[in-house]
């Protein structure tokens, strides 16, 4: 394994931007890291369609089916679209730095773009995915006095209750997601190390 990693350092260093025999080690280290890659990326667009589709399904619902007319639901549904927004924003951006991660170029460009993009994948899942979470619910909660003048209490537990849960479900589906994601990330990153010798 450590000659052909050499013979890939060396065929980046002499600039070679392709190889003449596909059936290689090399190229086939080259091949498993772009499909890493372009599995990560999958995920990426899937979440952001979703997240898309969610924020023009709620703006819709607060536009058309509940104009609230209270202050603190005005908030609520501000912080609740703009966290959306937020996320779908540093979701792009972070396409754009994927996209701009090419295998084929010199192993330091390869390693260093790779490794900004991991570094701001750890942090969207992390701290900001936390922080939209939380003020997305915040948010929620803000609706709760204004929809408490259309329902009686026992529907208004079961809709809070109801948001809970669906919470739940949706913290552990993203939950399992980003760990997919990041063990695709951790793929490329070692494969990029490799390549470098460290």
């Amino acid at each position: 394994m450590k000659s052909n990693i050499d013979d890939i350092k060396e065929i980046w260093k002499s600039g070679q931007n392709s190889f003449e025999d596909s059936n290689t080690p090399v190229s086939e280290i080259i091949l498993q890291a772009g499909q890493k890659k372009k599995k990560a990326l999958k995920v990426q667009i899937t979440n952001l369609v979703i997240l898309i589709l969610v924020l023009f399904g709620l703006g819709l619902f607060f536009k058309n089916v509940a104009p609230f007319n209270q202050l603190l639901s005005k908030v609520g549904v501000a912080l609740m679209l703009g966290s959306l927004s937020i996320r779908i924003v540093l979701e792009l951006y972070s396409i754009f730095l994927s996209r701009k991660i090419d295998i084929s170029e010199t192993a330091l460009k390869t390693n260093t773009n790779a490794f900004t993009y991991h570094k701001l994948r750890k942090f969207i899942h992390g701290f900001v995915t936390i922080s939209i979470l939380v003020i997305y619910s915040v948010g929620f909660f803000m609706l709760t006095p204004e929809f408490s003048l259309y329902f009686n209490s026992k529907i208004m537990i079961l809709i809070d209750l109801s948001f809970l849960v669906a919470a739940l479900i949706v913290g552990l589906s993203i939950r399992s997601a980003i760990r997919k994601e990041m063990a695709s990330l951790n793929e490329i990153l070692r494969f990029n190390k490799e390549l470098l010798g460290k």
